[in-house]
Formats: C-alpha cells, sequence, structure tokens
C-alpha cells in the first residue's frame, strides 16, 4: 500500500512539472496582442467574421458582450493561422486604458496564452464558430468602433465591418 501511496505522489509531481514546463513553452508567444491591432494584409479565403455586441449604449463601466461568429463558408476544413490563444479578438477605437484589443484588456498587462492548438483552430465546412468577448466600456464618453477578425501575426484579419458602440 505505502508503494501506492508513493507512486501517487510521484505522479503528481510530474504531472505539476509537465504543466509548469507547458506553461513556460506555451506562453513564449507572450501578450495577445502581439500585432498592435492593425489590420492584417491576408486574408483567409473563405471565412467570414461577423460581429454583433449585446448592445450598442452604455454607461461607463458597464460591460458589452461581443458575440464574433466566424463562418467558413468552402467544402474544405480550413486551419486558422493565429497566435496561441483564442481563434479571434475584437479592436476597439479609440484605445481605452491605451489597448484596442479586448482579449488584451481582459487579461491585463501580463497575461499570456498557452500555443497548444484545439479544436476551435479548426474551422470544418460549412461550420461556424461563436465566440463572446466581454468589453469594460471607459470612464471617457464618446462613441467608440469596434470591429472583430481573426488574430493573425500581423493584425485582425478578415476583420468584420466596424460597429459604433456609445458610451453616455
Amino acid at each position: 500500500m505505502p508503494r501506492l501511496d508513493r507512486s501517487v505522489a510521484r505522479d503528481r509531481r510530474v504531472a505539476a512539472m509537465l504543466l509548469a514546463a507547458a506553461a513556460i513553452v506555451g506562453c513564449a508567444e507572450g501578450a495577445p496582442t502581439d500585432a498592435g491591432m492593425t489590420l492584417s494584409r491576408e486574408r483567409i479565403a473563405g471565412v467570414t467574421v461577423r460581429m454583433t455586441p449585446s448592445r450598442s449604449m452604455v454607461a461607463p463601466g458597464d460591460t458589452i458582450a461581443f458575440i464574433v461568429s466566424i463562418t467558413n463558408g468552402t467544402d474544405a476544413s480550413i486551419e486558422l493561422q493565429g497566435p496561441c490563444g483564442p481563434e479571434a479578438d475584437v479592436q476597439v477605437t479609440p484605445a481605452s486604458n491605451g489597448n484596442p484589443s479586448v482579449l488584451a484588456a481582459f487579461v491585463g498587462p501580463r497575461g499570456v496564452f498557452t500555443c497548444e492548438r484545439g479544436p476551435h483552430h479548426v474551422l470544418e465546412p460549412r461550420e461556424t464558430q461563436v465566440l463572446a468577448l466581454q468589453w469594460r466600456a471607459p470612464a471617457g464618453r464618446g462613441d467608440y468602433r469596434a470591429r472583430a477578425g481573426l488574430r493573425h501575426h500581423d493584425g485582425l484579419a478578415n476583420a468584420s465591418p466596424a460597429l459604433v458602440v456609445m458610451v453616455r
């Protein structure tokens, strides 16, 4: 019986070391806004990104959910080539708190994403993936433009049309 307890303890230590190593290696790409939230020069053919906000007018400090739909309009599987973490982001301008990325605002200045590829990085034929991203309206009142896109090494690819969100 004691051998089983030592084996379980060893397995837990090994699992903890593997998780720590994966976190170090997996986070090598760093912050979620590596591209500075510009529009990418590249586009993935057959993929459409749409975004709808949960509401278009909020008070400072209120939260909006941006619902992002990513659709593969082709008959082939498409692998999304974005960086680590979620496959899409929302850009809000003018930038609140100096950062236009909704993901970066959510995870904070030291936030990073793991780099394992998952099923959400592949769009099957005619599939639509839906992602909800939360944005807290800044203290500064005014009109903000929001658009969603695929996270790509040089910015947002396949960007949706910009929508106006009013902070009043």
